[in-house]
């Protein structure tokens, strides 16, 4: 497994806001969170860390929120952020529908 490390300033804005869209209350403490990247091929996705339990142990729950973004050349990108079965955070799922890289990082327009 790869080394978990600090969320990025991008991805910590885009987490907030994802949250901010969400119908269910969270109470996560976003500055403190570990993750670690997915191998998806340069979208962007990471899973994250909960402690001493391995992500191999956790399974996917449910999605709190999707939502749809456009790359700067103008291919849609679509971002959940989902949870696992104890209600903690699970993985910020990153996918650019041709499969090819995200070239710029979605940034939230608030």
């Amino acid at each position: 497994m790869k080394k978990p490390r600090p969320l990025r300033d991008e991805e910590c804005k885009l987490i907030k806001y994802l949250l901010s869209e969400t119908i269910e209350y969270h109470d996560f403490n976003i500055e403190e969170l570990k993750v670690v990247d997915m191998n998806d091929g340069g979208m962007g996705s990471v899973y994250f860390i909960n402690g001493n339990i391995s992500i191999d142990d956790r399974k996917m729950y449910k999605s709190l929120v999707t939502k749809q973004f456009e790359d700067i050349d103008g291919t849609p990108i679509s971002i959940s952020l989902n949870i696992d079965e104890n209600n903690n955070l699970f993985e910020l799922d990153i996918w650019r529908v041709d499969f090819n890289p995200v070239k710029k990082y979605p940034q939230p327009a608030r």
